[in-house]
This record gives structure tokens, sequence and C-alpha cells, in this order.
């Protein structure tokens, strides 16, 4: 997220001077990377069950016991608020230490 704030100085830049408040430019941030972590966590969680049912319904074939799939809710809840976490702190940090600089001063980093 780090990157991608300083790659887009110059929205930012245009941002500031359109009107925005620094507020509103950190929010804007910070809900694109919270996007982003929820996409990715469920789009991981969906190809993670479908290959781990496969795996388990492939060791029942050969073993000719079932082996009951289940799915790790207190692991996923706790990768899940971590990397909640680390969106919001990887985003804040690096916009406040953007949006503190002048608006041709951060025109200027592209």
């Amino acid at each position: 997220m780090s990157g991608n704030l300083y790659e887009q100085c110059k929205e930012i830049s245009v941002m500031r001077a359109v009107g925005f408040s620094k507020e509103i430019i950190t929010k804007l941030f910070i809900y694109e990377a919270f996007i982003l972590v929820i996409s990715s966590s469920f789009s991981g969680v969906l190809i993670g069950i479908c290959v781990g049912w496969s795996i388990s319904m492939q060791r029942a074939m050969f073993v000719n016991l079932p082996t009951p799939f289940t799915f790790p809710i207190r692991e996923f809840i706790f990768v899940f608020c971590v990397s909640i976490t680390c969106a919001f702190f990887s985003t804040y940090s690096p916009a406040k230490q953007l949006l503190a600089k002048s608006i041709p001063d951060i025109a200027k980093m592209t």
C-alpha cells in the first residue's frame, strides 16, 4: 500500500488542489486497502477450501476411512484481523507523511 500511495502522488496532488481534505484522502486509501484485503482473503479462503476438501476426499479414498473436512475458524479470524490491522497501518502512516507536504511538493514527487 505504501508503494501504491507513492505511485499515485500526481492523483493525490490533484485531489488536494480540487479541495479534498487530508482526512478524506487518507480514508480513501484506507478503504482501498480494506477492499483489497477483504477480497483477497475471501478468494484465498475459497481456493483453500477447494484444495483442502479435495485433498481430504483423496485421502479418504486411499485410506478407506472417513476423514472429515474441518474449517479452521479460529485461525481464519486471527489471520483476517491481523491482515486488516496491517492494511490500516501500512496505509495510514505513509498517507500522513505524504499529506503533510504541500501540494506542489507532492506533485513534484512523480
